[in-house]
């Protein structure tokens, strides 16, 4: 049984969303950054997806969805975005590479617009989705997106779930 009071989420991750938004902001929702070769050994990189080049990071620790956009934002990326087939598949395919079929955390919410679902960083409403048969499905409860790694398929989850691996994603140019 969960004892946080919605109230209390809401404001929390309201806070949070308006205080990325406005470092994204500065970066006109991409961030643009070098690949280093000394990255954390937690960071597991996958092969550059699509037209503008992005990235996926994914790292090999559990968190929650309010410390996976913190984690993204203070080592210089954007919480994951998926907006096309295409990224979808490449992700896939990506996850592969982790030992077992896992959960990770995707850039996107529907906190404070219950059912309209948007990217963290871009503030883009979701115009691609692989949901789930009946997803999403939490009404107010489940307001943070998810992809499963064994078939690419999303599922809302609960934002204070610390048991989700994140991705985050680097774009450059």
């Amino acid at each position: 049984m969960r004892t946080t009071s919605f109230s209390t989420v809401v404001l929390t991750l309201t806070f949070l969303l308006i205080s990325f938004c406005n470092v994204f902001a500065e970066n006109s929702g991409r961030v643009t950054k070098n690949l280093v070769t000394d990255s954390p050994q937690d960071w597991v990189w996958s092969k550059k997806v699509g037209p503008l080049a992005k990235q996926y990071v994914g790292i090999t620790q559990f968190m929650s969805f309010i410390n996976f956009l913190e984690y993204c934002h203070k080592n210089g990326m954007q919480p994951a975005e998926v907006t096309s087939a295409e990224e979808n598949n490449a992700l896939i395919q990506y996850l592969d590479d982790f030992e077992n079929p896992k959960y990770f955390w995707l850039g996107g919410a529907d906190i404070g617009r219950e059912g309209r679902y948007y990217w963290i960083a871009s503030l883009q409403e979701f115009n691609y989705t692989s949901w789930g048969q009946g997803y999403p499905n939490g009404g107010r409860e489940e307001n943070c997106a998810t992809i499963y790694g064994g078939d690419g398929t999303w599922f809302d989850q609960y934002c204070d779930n610390d048991q989700i691996w994140p991705i985050c994603q680097i774009v450059t140019e």
